[in-house]
């Protein structure tokens, strides 16, 4: 290898998930993207062991993604809720006593 050289890897954040680097760099965006929150931008910071670097160009982007928070749309909530339902109906079910005939 050429002295002066440095061997340079990149990836997205999302890439480097599950792995750690003695050093990374975050390089933001030129303008606010809704896909740049919170959550990526820790994932970004906490992948270097020992040294990080914040490249930001446009002014207040990092502001901006620490603002936003992931927002989910799996159906994971509807689903979770639904089923708390349909579980408060089994609890009343089963405290309704259900007799034919006359008492």
């Amino acid at each position: 290898m050429r002295t002066g050289c440095v061997v340079v890897n990149a990836m997205t954040v999302h890439k480097s998930q599950g792995s750690e680097f003695i050093h990374t760099a975050l390089l933001l965006p030129d303008a606010p993207n809704p896909i740049l929150t919170r959550e990526l931008v820790y994932t970004g910071i906490t992948r270097a062991r020992h040294w990080f670097t914040l490249m930001e160009s446009g002014r207040g982007i990092l502001q901006e993604a620490v603002q936003r928070r992931v927002i989910r749309a799996n159906g994971l909530g509807r689903l979770k809720k639904e089923r708390m339902t349909e579980g408060m109906h089994t609890k009343v079910n089963a405290n309704l006593r259900i007799s034919s005939g006359s008492c």
